[in-house]
């Protein structure tokens, strides 16, 4: 086993920590936007056991690709969801446009050969749900207080990001770097939405 298969081990056993969090949390709970990010935790799981395998058997990277699509839309579906549970009751807008952002996995089939196009549109669901988290969390801890964790994992991820997207990606330290900041991250973050009031 090298360097990446350890930290996908990593990533498995920290999305499985922080989902036990979440899980918990969820109980008794109407939140779509818990229930959205527990999927994106799924699936998060599933990617990193198929991507630890990898190597082990002859599987395809295009599922890991829809994988790691599927996780970014159902993160971005959660924050516009949290944006709305953020609203007043009367200026809500509808529910199904939180899911709006699945819709790229319709148009998705269009662009995926060509990896330019693709790695943008990677780039740009990962890089918008750190802005949007960062800018929400921030927002609700100078009104509220209660998101230092969650400010703390969306720091995290976005030097995650930045290890990932900005370094060098044929060195596999860079990409290890980048996936133990990714499971810190969702420790952090996991723990933060235990930790966070939801009533």
């Amino acid at each position: 086993m090298d360097l990446l298969d350890w930290t996908s081990i990593l990533i498995i056993f920290s999305s499985l920590i922080s989902a036990h969090w979440v899980f918990r949390k969820l109980k008794g709970l109407q939140s779509v936007t818990i229930g959205l990010f527990s999927i994106a935790l799924i699936l998060l799981i599933i990617h990193s056991c198929i991507s630890l395998l990898q190597s082990y058997i002859n599987s395809n990277s295009v599922l890991l690709k829809w994988l790691e699509l599927s996780i970014y839309l159902v993160l971005a579906s959660s924050l516009f969801s949290f944006v709305r549970d953020l609203k007043p009751k009367f200026s809500k807008f509808p529910l199904y446009l939180v899911f709006l952002p699945l819709l790229t996995l319709l148009f998705f089939p269009l662009v995926m050969d060509n990896r330019v196009i693709s790695d943008l549109i990677f780039v740009s669901y990962q890089g918008g749900a750190i802005i949007v988290a960062l800018l929400l969390f921030s927002l609700i801890q100078y009104k509220t207080g209660g998101q230092i964790l969650q400010i703390v994992g969306s720091l995290i991820f976005s030097l995650s990001f930045i290890c990932f997207w900005v370094l060098d990606l044929n060195n596999y330290n860079e990409q290890a770097l980048a996936k133990v900041f990714l499971s810190l991250g969702i420790v952090i973050t996991g723990k933060g939405i235990n930790n966070h009031d939801y009533e």
